[in-house]
């Protein structure tokens, strides 16, 4: 009877402590469940927040006619040429669409930074070369500028425009992001070529503003008393091999090339546009 109590008491006080072990291990793995439940759930809400404004920005980065206006766009608020506008508001940690629509919500910080790099425009001639409009007329266009892709401007008679310089701009968007303490960065590199769309009133006041312009002004045996001297924007018309120099000066009173027989009848001249850029 003594032998059969000692090991009953025995058994006893393993099974206490199998279970008391059991149950520690329980506890161990119910924390790490609930702990990686809760890093889940917190990484899902980053991705799902983030995800949604990340889609929206894609969709407006990748329309090729779109554009960052870097005037109006600040640290908080990102405004595009189509005239969506985004932008954080820290009171109610989202960021809105056009004022009313929230895209994002539970966002701690949202910044948004715009860099440029500009390259020379494909256009711009890198060297003088002649043009000839869609009625066959020709002008010289000087190293260094452009034809106007405007369309009323890219004729003879109409006062053909050159712009000096003109240049593409290309646009990188970089977004950070900070939900939960978590900050997520993304890059987007708009997807249209940087070049002016000509047909766009806006881009077309700015390109005014941006550029020197200089109009096609036929000025064939008229006389001037005050000009510059400037070869690369004169031709005459006696000049008949490949683009070559003229050598233009002002002999008495008309525009005179000396390089060819003193020719005074020219093509043409290029003159400062005048015209009021607002």
């Amino acid at each position: 009877m003594k032998n059969n109590r000692g090991i009953t008491l025995i058994l006893v006080i393993l099974y206490v402590l199998l279970t008391i072990i059991i149950l520690g291990v329980l506890t161990i793995l119910s924390t790490n469940f609930r702990k990686n439940l809760n890093n889940m759930n917190s990484q899902t809400v980053q991705d799902i927040e983030f995800d949604k404004l990340n889609v929206q920005l894609i969709k407006e980065t990748k329309d090729e006619t779109n554009k960052i206006k870097t005037a109006e766009t600040t640290e908080s608020k990102l405004v595009f040429k189509n005239g969506n506008t985004y932008e954080f508001i820290l009171e109610d940690n989202a960021v809105y669409l056009n004022n009313s629509i929230k895209i994002a919500d539970n966002i701690e910080n949202c910044t948004f930074e715009v860099e440029e790099t500009k390259s020379t425009n494909r256009k711009v001639e890198k060297e003088t070369v002649q043009y000839t409009d869609k009625s066959g007329k020709i002008a010289v266009i000087p190293k260094g500028y452009a034809v106007s892709g405007k369309e009323n401007e890219q004729l003879i008679d109409n006062g053909l425009v050159i712009y000096y310089h003109l240049q593409d701009t290309k646009q990188r968007l970089i977004v950070k992001v900070t939900i939960n303490g978590a900050e997520r960065i993304s890059e987007y590199a708009l997807s249209n070529n940087g070049e002016i769309d000509w047909n766009n009133d806006e881009e077309y006041l700015e390109a005014k503003k941006t550029y020197n312009r200089f109009k096609w002004i036929s000025m064939d045996n008229k006389t001037y008393t005050n000009i510059e001297n400037t070869d690369d924007i004169y031709i005459c018309k006696n000049k008949t091999t490949s683009i070559g120099e003229c050598k233009v000066s002002v002999v008495d009173g008309k525009v005179t090339c000396t390089t060819h027989s003193n020719c005074t009848s020219m093509l043409g001249r290029w003159e400062k546009n005048n015209e009021t850029d607002t």
